[in-house]
């Protein structure tokens, strides 16, 4: 039943099918042993470089143990090296830094597993080693399947070997106080899984023909990931602390009215239960359903509905934000967030500690604001403009849509126009705002019900006539959509123009509309997410850290620290790379907008930016 409910977890149960036919645990494939070299002095260092330049192995993974995943206060506790099954290394601690040479050398072929992101972070950090990997077995097996679990190293090997688990119950946080044969036994596992890996997954990718993706996408993003997770943001504690002062008020206030609503002094308003009370049995609202999550309150018209609204946006404010903020950015003001390549089906870029991905809309400037620039430097934003519905245009080849973004027009406006039936002139903000999230809700396959409910504020088959007119004015993009679909149904599978898989393993009659909606909605948000990193990559590769240096990506933006000096070099230099260096950049009109500023959430266009500064100079 968990399979006809979501039938992304199909390859799961085939691959415990897979692992029944092979027996009970006990006719598993055992465990190999293994042998290790202790490397705890020099000349056991001497040795290991010999050997490993010997070899001339095809490739050699490197893992760490450490006492945390912290790579700015943790410790590391040993490197384990493996060029071969039968050559495998275990370096202590202070042995590490003498293999710098070695771990820099680029004619070896490196391979871990999330290395990037956690190995080359450590090393770096601690010892300013700079290990560059040509190969990552956690990346490669996400090029093979795009879900965003069952990526760790345990997982893969176990299902690729048919072995059993070799964890063993440690404390990472206390993993010092372990024995520390049991430590390196555990770590030249690791190092032996990752290197056996290597070849099983990489003449899959080959199979699959999505060994570019990881070569030319995967591993140049994790590195260029991994160095803005090093440098981090610097927020502003003194306005955090004073927002959340500002929201505990806030709530407490709005949290008694509610109370005095219901006639509960203990009601609590994130109470699922009491809520369904409140408005359905003292407030007497009519529903058939008594559903009390975010879309159903939406569509409730009563100023207490209003009141749950606004006290639950509050609370996730002070929650998520504000509390994870302070708690993420320690003493010294800076925050250290975590980029995820493998945590969506479309290979967009997410993020989590904290999740930038996730900001409230409407109140998602207040956060932002606390994201401010050091001294001596400014923020600069860069963002796509309407680079999904341009994207969507080139893969359907609609006319009219594609001719709108060659002439520089706004497609919103017009579809606005047409949906209102006012002159394109006449236009508002609203309206274009509503057109807008038309479009969007029908590239991610959003129905009228929702639409009408979360966004437009209108009826359902008031919102399904504007779908019908967007969809008669684009009739191009409505056909590519449709094949889209069928594409699906047929082949089980989409790609999008990057090679990018979407599969759907199990084509059910019941979940058909959810396969429909994921089908045209993948292609163009992969190929807007490859764009962005093709770009963040070659940002990176060519910014002066002395002129500017990149943060942090939302979606299709970025954030950098700019020097004020430097910022219409700099404004010039994206330009060139985001709109005309990116692929794709001479088949869509790419274009991005600026934003500069102290604060991010309080960012102003560049010539406005001029202008103050010139004002200020002469106050």
């Amino acid at each position: 039943m968990q399979v006809v409910r979501d039938p992304s977890l199909l390859s799961v149960l085939v691959d415990d099918l897979a692992q029944l036919k092979i027996g009970p645990p006990t006719y598993k494939n055992p465990l190999p042993e293994i042998h290790y070299e202790v490397v705890d002095d020099e000349l056991g260092v001497e040795n290991l470089l010999t050997r490993i330049y010997m070899l001339s192995s095809s490739h050699i993974s490197i893992d760490l143990e450490t006492t945390g995943l912290d790579a700015q206060d943790d410790k590391i506790l040993c490197l384990g090296i493996a060029a071969s099954p039968d050559d495998i290394w275990i370096v202590t601690e202070p042995m590490v830094p003498h293999l710098k040479d070695l771990l820099e050398d680029e004619s070896l072929c490196w391979v871990g597993h999330n290395a990037y992101q956690f190995e080359c972070k450590f090393l770096e950090i601690q010892y300013g080693i700079q290990c560059r990997p040509r190969l990552d077995t956690m990346l490669m097996h996400y090029c093979l399947d795009e879900r965003p679990w069952g990526h760790s190293l345990k997982v893969i090997a176990m299902n690729y070997f048919h072995i059993p688990n070799w964890s063993v119950d440690m404390d990472m946080a206390n993993l010092s106080r372990y024995h520390k044969e049991l430590v390196y036994k555990y770590l030249a596992y690791d190092c032996y899984f990752t290197w056996n890996l290597v070849e099983p997954l990489y003449d899959e990718m080959v199979e699959e023909e999505v060994d570019h993706i990881h070569r030319d996408i995967l591993i140049p993003a994790a590195r260029t990931l991994a160095k803005m997770e090093m440098r981090g943001a610097l927020v502003d504690q003194d306005y955090l602390n004073q927002k959340g002062d500002e929201l505990v008020r806030e709530l407490e206030e709005l949290g008694l009215s509610l109370a005095i609503s219901a006639g509960d002094p203990t009601f609590n308003p994130n109470s699922r239960q009491q809520v369904q009370r409140l408005l359905y049995d003292v407030l007497e609202i009519p529903s058939d359903n008594r559903r009390v999550d975010k879309l159903a309150l939406q569509s409730l018209k009563h100023p207490v509905v209003d009141e749950l609204l606004e006290y639950k946006l509050k609370y996730k404010l002070l929650s998520t934000f504000i509390i994870g903020l302070l708690a993420a950015s320690g003493e010294n003001g800076i925050i250290h967030p975590h980029f995820l390549l493998h945590a969506t089906v479309t290979g967009r870029t997410s993020s989590r500690a904290p999740n930038l991905q996730n900001m409230p809309v409407v109140a998602g400037p207040i956060i932002r604001d606390a994201f401010i620039a050091p001294p001596g430097k400014g923020l600069l934003e860069v963002d796509y403009s309407q680079l999904e519905l341009k994207i969507a245009a080139w893969y359907s080849g609609d006319h009219k849509l594609q001719a709108i973004y060659k002439k520089g027009g706004d497609a919103h406006v017009l579809a606005a126009s047409e949906m209102y039936k006012v002159p394109v002139e006449s236009v508002t903000k609203e309206q274009r705002y509503h057109a807008k999230h038309v479009a969007f809700g029908i590239l991610y396959g959003r129905g009228a019900n929702s639409l009408a409910l979360s966004i437009l504020h209108c009826a359902p088959n008031e919102a399904q006539r504007f779908i019908n007119q967007y969809f008669k004015q684009f009739n191009g993009l409505w056909k590519w959509i449709r094949k889209m679909q069928r594409q699906a149904l047929r082949q089980g599978y989409v790609k999008s123009a990057f090679g990018r898989r979407r599969r759907f393993p199990a084509i059910l009659s019941e979940r058909r509309s959810d396969i429909e909606r994921k089908a045209s909605n993948m292609p163009i948000q992969s190929m807007a997410s490859d764009i962005c990193l093709f770009g963040l990559i070659r940002l990176e590769e060519a910014l002066d850290p002395v002129d500017a240096e990149i943060i942090l990506t939302v979606h299709d933006s970025v954030l950098l620290y700019v020097n004020p000096s430097k910022v219409s070099y700099i404004i010039n230099l994206v330009k060139r790379i985001f709109e005309e260096e990116v692929p794709y950049a001479d088949e869509i009109p790419l274009t991005v907008d600026f934003g500069v500023g102290k604060r991010w959430g309080s960012l102003t266009s560049y010539e406005r930016w001029v202008e103050d500064a010139y004002v200020e100079s002469r106050s």
